[in-house]
Formats: C-alpha cells, sequence, structure tokens
C-alpha cells in the first residue's frame, strides 16, 4: 500500500482547484458542477470560480445545501460561459440545455481515498433551462 500522509488527499483538492479556477477565469465562465463532493472541494480550493459556483441538478433534488441554494436554474444572469466538470457524461443533456457545449481537451482528475477519477469537462454558452 503507497500511503502518502494524511495531507495526501488535501494536496490532491489544492492542485486541482488551481487548475479548475484558471481554467474558469481563462473562459470567463461560471463553474457547474454536479457532485456535492466536488463542489464542496471546489467551493473551498477554487478561488474566486469557487465562490460563485452552481450546481448541475436537473431533477430538481433538494438533498444538499448545493442543490438547494446553488441550483444552475436559480441563476439570474444564465446567458455567458459556463465551465461544466463532472465524473459522468453529460453530453446529450447539456447539448439539450445550453445554446452551445464543447468538450474540452484538459485533463483532470478528481481524488478519493486512494483513487484518482477522471473529470470530463465543457465548455457551455448561454443556459436556457433544463431538459
Amino acid at each position: 500500500m503507497n500511503w502518502e500522509g494524511p495531507l495526501h488527499e488535501v494536496r490532491g483538492w489544492s492542485k486541482l482547484g488551481r487548475q479548475v479556477d484558471a481554467l474558469a477565469q481563462q473562459h470567463h465562465a461560471t463553474l457547474v458542477l454536479d457532485d456535492r463532493k466536488l463542489a464542496s472541494e471546489m467551493g473551498f480550493y477554487a478561488g474566486t470560480s469557487g465562490r460563485t459556483l452552481r450546481i448541475w441538478n436537473p431533477t430538481g433534488a433538494r438533498q444538499n445545501q448545493f442543490q438547494m441554494t446553488r441550483d444552475l436554474r436559480d441563476l439570474p444572469k444564465r446567458d455567458g460561459a459556463f465551465l461544466v466538470i463532472s465524473r459522468r457524461e453529460l453530453q446529450p443533456a447539456l447539448s439539450a440545455a445550453f445554446a452551445e457545449v464543447t468538450p474540452l481537451p484538459v485533463e483532470l482528475s478528481m481524488s478519493s481515498g486512494h483513487r484518482t477519477t477522471p473529470l470530463r469537462v465543457w465548455l457551455a454558452r448561454d443556459f436556457s433551462a433544463y431538459r
């Protein structure tokens, strides 16, 4: 077992947060995530982008704080750029909800314990509504 110490996971989140914030700033985009754990970590580690993040929540569930207070549907200004990040394939649903969706060829991953999960990244424009 390769144990790197108690701060291994924190260091991974910090690096991911810097990468995500840089991408969001580069594209002048609002950060959108579909995972509560990822949203929690990025809220802390992704700087300015993390403080304004939104949750992708097409089912309208209200099971955690992010779904209750940061749902993308509740965003007053829906035009502009959105950086969408997920462990899952969201392309069909994103294409139905945004005027334009482009997958970004960047390599990001999320650490959880001793596992690393690749993340998918899209640049989307002009959110209309969940479909």
